[in-house]
């Protein structure tokens, strides 16, 4: 939940705050966050099970191997999959979105400005609700409807944004839906844990959410040719498409609810 804070942060500063002190003064005063590591690591305790169970976790190389032994080396590429589909539909729109809203769509910076801060409350909500949703419908299913919502919105602005832009609440509608579909990114912590036992889990909740961010130093290069082919319509469809193959790909995890992560022995 103390993403979309941060990211509206960020928006705050970079696009109202930016032009006043620079950005220099800006990574500055960003950089003060990574205390929050340190106080962190220092005084938040582990888990009773991390306790009692810590001298099972295996090395990286040996926790690679026993993966691969086990049967363990499809849900982590599954999960890697997953990874790219969701965090590509959130990083290919937000990283492009206050461009096209300012160039695009013609908008000042400050409703721009608004708008992302909007998505962004409507993703504080979304993750808020939904470990709600997953524990009570299932983490598939879950993980779908919040990908579709995404969907419908991305759908709206890429195709139907000259009709949304003269009709505010409309366009406040749609930018709140998307940000409450892009919630579906707090289940990874409890949809990745559920997959593996607890002397690989680290090394693979790590090495299949990690990777898959790392795939995104490619977005911006994906959305700019489609930019260049399509404009708004092909850089937002490349979100929209990701949101859809998030919605069907979480199929072929299993349903892991109600899993007891301390009995996890096989796939």
């Amino acid at each position: 939940a103390g993403e979309p804070l941060g990211v509206g942060l960020a928006a705050v500063m970079g696009l109202l705050v930016t032009p006043v002190i620079g950005w220099r003064w800006v990574f500055l005063v960003s950089s003060g966050s990574a205390v929050l590591a340190f106080v962190a690591r220092r005084h938040l305790p582990e888990s009773n099970l991390w306790h009692r169970q810590k001298d099972e976790e295996l090395s990286p190389v040996a926790a690679l191997i026993w993966i691969g032994r086990n049967g363990f080396l499809a849900p982590l590429v599954k999960g890697w999959l997953l990874g790219v589909f969701k965090l590509g539909t959130y990083w290919t729109c937000y990283v492009w979105l206050p461009r096209f809203l300012q160039q695009q769509f013609q908008q000042p910076v400050g409703r721009s400005a608004v708008w992302i801060l909007t998505a962004q409350s409507g993703q504080l909500l979304g993750m808020l609700l939904f470990g709600f949703v997953a524990d009570r419908h299932g983490r598939r299913k879950a993980y779908t409807v919040y990908s579709l919502l995404t969907a419908s919105a991305l759908y709206a602005l890429a195709f139907h944004w000259e009709w949304l832009l003269p009709q505010p609440a409309l366009f406040w509608t749609v930018m709140l839906a998307m940000g409450v579909g892009s919630g579906c990114t707090a289940g990874f912590g409890a949809l990745l844990a559920e997959l593996f036992p607890t002397q690989v889990r680290n090394f693979a909740m790590g090495t299949s959410y990690n990777c898959a961010r790392g795939v995104q130093f490619f977005a911006p290069m994906v959305v700019s040719f489609f930019v260049g082919l399509q404009g708004v319509r092909g850089g937002l469809s490349v979100p929209l498409v990701l949101a859809l193959a998030t919605a069907a790909w979480v199929w072929t995890l299993p349903e892991t609810r109600r899993r007891d992560l301390a009995r996890i022995t096989s796939r």
